[in-house]
């Protein structure tokens, strides 16, 4: 039977519920504030202490990963790699076997905000008003640009990631160079 798991709000506890009756299949007591992730028969949670994989079926812990510092964003998977955005790192672990693919630091005063993958790509927003794109094979930062305002969640489509930001715009940017393509006046915080 199809499992989803859900963040209780207020609570410490994820608790997996059957997709067709709604019966309650399994509970782990972990804090999270972020959904989880599933990849293949795994159940990614970024909790308060580390990134877990629980059996998606059962609940049991197949994984922990302790971090130095605590998720800002809700984790993303792609290619395989599931990715964790920290205080002051973004983190790749390979899903298959849940070891490390790569680590770039990031300067906790510009901690990543927003993310999408697209793709072999992760575009990013950081404070300070700068979009960033990172591939997501290698954890290279390939361009970093800057805007103003300050960015919420990144979209990409096609060749364009468009961007909304609190000076009242949206901009356009060209996703291969991050090249300036246009900007919007949204006459309000997009």
């Amino acid at each position: 039977r199809a499992v989803d798991a859900v963040p209780q709000p207020g609570t410490e506890q994820i608790v997996a519920l059957d997709r067709q009756t709604g019966e309650r299949r399994w509970t782990r007591d972990l804090q999270s504030s972020w959904p989880p992730v599933v990849v293949a028969h795994d159940l990614f949670v970024a909790a308060a202490d580390g990134i877990h994989a629980l059996d998606a079926a059962t609940g049991a812990s197949r994984f922990h990963r302790p971090l130095t510092s605590p998720v800002l964003l809700a984790p993303a998977i792609g290619d395989g790699l599931l990715v964790v955005a920290t205080a002051d790192a973004l983190l790749a672990l390979r899903a298959e076997d849940r070891m490390p693919a790569w680590e770039l630091p990031l300067d906790p005063e510009r901690a990543p905000r927003p993310m999408v993958v697209d793709g072999g790509t992760i575009y990013v927003s950081v404070e300070g008003a700068r979009l960033a794109r990172v591939s997501l094979r290698g954890g290279d930062l390939i361009w970093e640009r800057t805007l103003a305002g300050v960015l919420g969640a990144p979209a990409v489509a096609r060749d364009r990631v468009v961007v909304g930001s609190t000076d009242n715009h949206l901009y356009a940017l060209e996703s291969e160079d991050g090249s300036f393509e246009w900007r919007y006046p949204a006459g309000n915080d997009v």
